[in-house]
């Protein structure tokens, strides 16, 4: 199961993220939701999600996305912005996010990206 932990200011595009990862509920948690930036890092460290997908756009979010990728133990951290400039994106990579992608990203494709991203952590051990 990956856990998931979504923080974006918009609640419409929360309740939209709900939505889109419901479609998968044997594989995927929601196991907090944010809409204020500054309040991500505690959840992350009390939740402790696999994958931590973070509004790009939030005020700071270059502050909350490199001290997420520092303090907390993620597999993954998936920017999500309307920003299409990909210097933008480069930088959020080096910040530490795993994927910096664009909000009008498919409900398919963002599910294919959660399971991509995550599968190292969900995969099952080999029997010895």
């Amino acid at each position: 199961m990956i856990r998931l932990l979504i923080a974006d200011a918009s609640e419409a595009l929360r309740i939209g993220l709900r939505m889109i990862f419901s479609l998968d509920p044997q594989h995927i948690s929601i196991v907090a939701e944010e809409s204020n930036a500054h309040c991500v890092l505690s959840s992350a460290q009390l939740y402790l999600p696999d994958v931590v997908i973070i509004d790009g756009d939030f005020e700071d979010a270059d502050i909350i996305i490199a001290r997420l990728a520092k303090v907390c133990k993620l597999s993954a951290l998936i920017v999500l912005t309307m920003k299409t400039d990909p210097h933008v994106k480069q930088y959020m990579r080096e910040l530490g996010a795993s994927l910096c992608i664009e909000k009008r990203t498919s409900p398919q494709e963002l599910l294919n990206c959660i399971h991509d991203i995550a599968e190292p952590t969900t995969a099952l051990p080999l029997a010895a």
